[in-house]
């Protein structure tokens, strides 16, 4: 005995009657190495700059500087007024070399107040 699958049922009236119609294709891309494009190429620091003296003149070079200063200058604030203090700090406890002078007292000094200084702004 065969059994046979009902009917569909009747689409619900909330549905639209129709479907819509098929995007169209896109024609096919040609297999020709001449048919490949290149993106266009980037433009240079020199060309981008020329293009903001034109536009804005040289004022337009520093647009955003001001807020770039705001930004660092409690950091650097801290960098420099933290140098003197990490450098003599760490000769008390002889943590430097013998002369305070010396370019590894600095490169230590400075390491120290970096620390320092990103900490108290991080």
């Amino acid at each position: 005995m065969l059994h046979h699958n009902p009917p569909p049922a009747p689409a619900p009236a909330s549905a639209p009657a129709h479907t819509p119609p098929p995007t169209p294709c896109l024609p096919a891309a040609s297999a020709s190495p001449t048919a490949t494009h290149a993106p266009p190429p980037k433009p240079s620091v020199a060309s981008i700059t020329a293009h903001i003296l034109r536009t804005e003149g040289p004022r337009g070079l520093y647009r955003g500087l001001g807020v770039t200063l705001l930004t660092h200058s409690p950091s650097s604030a801290l960098l420099w007024s933290s140098y003197d203090l990490a450098k003599s700090r760490l000769a008390a406890n002889s943590l430097l070399p013998s002369p305070t002078d010396s370019p590894k007292a600095h490169v230590a000094a400075c390491f120290a107040a970096a620390a320092a200084a990103g900490a108290a702004t991080a």
